[in-house]
């Protein structure tokens, strides 16, 4: 099955002290200069500064909260990965 068909996204969120996060989500929710950005499973290949609260949706309906001033949000092969050190 191909992963654009995946239900699911793999996120991993990263400091320079620690992996904050690391794990399927169904979606994340984030800011950017143009406004909110939301990624899901199978979204094209992009990379973008990204600003304020990251919000994860959870596989199970759970929605988890990450703060951050500034991070580099790269989102490639069904996965997505934010670099942050203001965690």
């Amino acid at each position: 099955m191909s992963q654009l068909f995946n239900s699911y996204l793999q996120l991993s969120i990263m400091s320079p002290e620690a992996v904050i996060f690391n794990g399927e989500i169904q979606a994340l929710s984030c800011l950017n200069s143009k406004g909110v950005l939301d990624v899901l499973p199978g979204h094209s290949n992009f990379m973008s500064m990204i600003k304020g609260e990251v919000t994860v949706h959870l596989k199970n309906g759970i929605t988890q909260k990450f703060p951050t001033k500034e991070a580099i949000l790269e989102v490639t092969d069904n996965k997505a990965t934010i670099l942050t050190n203001t965690y």
